[in-house]
């Protein structure tokens, strides 16, 4: 199974379940299904490797065994939209080295739009 399907298929059980919590972590998405948007409930999203922790509900991505790092750069500034995200992990390259830095939440809103650093 593609990534991409593979995120549709864990968005529409989210929507379903209402946990507040959703891993695409690992996936190789190089966007962000727009379904993902219509989660307005949504309190934690994991999009990178590593791990997160939220509410009692845990991600785990560790390596490249488990799938491919997601590359959404271009989407982050949408993530305004989900007006409940507390908590958001994600990888994304900093524009200036080249490096890959790790933002692992809580964040806020005012936060989430520092990340136009990144």
């Amino acid at each position: 199974m593609d990534g991409q399907t593979e995120a549709l298929k864990r968005i529409a059980a989210e929507a379903e379940a209402k946990t507040g919590f959703l891993n695409l972590g690992m996936l190789g998405l190089t966007s962000l299904p727009d379904e993902l948007f219509a989660l307005t409930h949504l309190r934690a999203l994991h999009l990178g490797d590593g791990f997160l922790s939220f509410g009692g509900h845990e991600a785990r991505n560790w390596s490249l065994e488990e799938g491919s790092p997601n590359a959404v750069e271009a989407d982050m500034q949408r993530l305004p939209s989900l007006p409940g995200l507390a908590a958001l992990s994600l990888d994304l390259p900093r524009k200036s080295s080249g490096l890959t830095a790790h933002a692992s939440s809580p964040l806020t809103k005012s936060v989430l739009a520092e990340l136009g650093e990144f």
